[in-house]
């Protein structure tokens, strides 16, 4: 089922659009207490989970910490949290790394993971289809029928300690599609990175002050572009030149999930397929251009 207003049109007026999926918020909230559960596993479990599909700057899996402060592959961390990037080979490598068979909290969790996963690939799919123009080839590098798929379905577990939970960005994906949150906090507003226009800190100021918050709705997501939508060769982008990218954060409230997990949420990262050549994820200042004025 398409949204009655045309995804094409939904990113040029507010740069992001609202797509039907087929999951409930009641279908993540129950996948984020499997996952918590998971999470009380011991380390190895963790451990088996991380890999990493080549050297392009994208396609890291598995379950990773953040703690405020702290180094991480993507600079130090600005918030206190969990997130686990599920992917379509993830269950291939933790089952090939665990001899035996799988504690149950980790079975249930990769099989709600997975059931997640690809529903999402499914509204995924049907947003990219509409951004196809003929011939352009951008739903076949973006949903490949024989190339490996590098897209990442990423949990996310926050916890108390930071009054921003995510600061002001543009993903290094291609293109986001957010599933749902547990409740709001996500602000977004349109925008472009260094690699469409020029960009000072009074362009990003003016991001930053333009930013509103969304509302999720059940069985709907947000389907927006990231900066390596600017990325990819221009035949890709073929008659979506105008499209503006999604300048986000997220902000804590009062709201807590529950006495540990201020709050959570699901996205999936899309990315184009591994066997596309020429394309490499990002760098810190376009999805991030304010650190070039730092």
């Amino acid at each position: 089922m398409k949204h009655p207003i045309p995804v094409r049109q939904q990113l040029q007026e507010q740069a992001y659009a609202n797509v039907p999926i087929d999951i409930s918020k009641a279908d993540m909230h129950t996948a984020i207490e499997q996952y918590t559960d998971y999470l009380t596993l011991d380390e190895s479990y963790h451990a088996a989970s991380r890999f990493l599909l080549g050297n392009r700057g994208d396609g890291d899996y598995g379950q990773f910490t953040r703690e405020i402060g702290k180094e991480t592959l993507r600079g130090k961390a600005q918030d206190n949290k969990d997130i686990f990037h599920f992917g379509s080979m993830s269950r291939q490598v933790i089952e090939s790394r665990i001899s035996g068979r799988l504690p149950k909290a980790m079975q249930t969790f990769l099989n709600s993971a997975e059931e997640l996963f690809w529903s999402a690939e499914r509204s995924k799919r049907d947003a990219v289809a509409e951004l196809d123009v003929a011939g352009s080839g951008l739903l076949k590098i973006m949903q490949p029928e024989t190339a490996m798929l590098n897209d990442v379905l990423r949990f996310i577990a926050y916890y108390p300690g930071a009054d921003t939970l995510a600061k002001g960005h543009f993903d290094r994906s291609t293109a986001t599609l957010a599933l749902g949150e547990s409740h709001e906090g996500l602000r977004m507003t349109p925008g472009q990175n260094a690699r469409a226009r020029e960009v000072n800190k009074a362009y990003m100021q003016e991001l930053q002050d333009s930013l509103e918050p969304v509302t999720h709705h059940d069985g709907e997501a947000k389907f927006f572009l990231g900066a390596g939508w600017n990325r990819l060769q221009p035949e890709y982008r073929k008659s979506n030149e105008n499209l503006q990218l999604a300048w986000h954060d997220v902000v804590s409230s009062d709201q807590t999930v529950n006495d540990k997990i201020a709050r959570w949420a699901i996205v999936l990262f899309a990315n184009p397929n591994r066997d596309h050549a020429g394309y490499e994820a990002p760098s810190t200042t376009e999805t991030r251009p304010y650190k070039s004025f730092n």
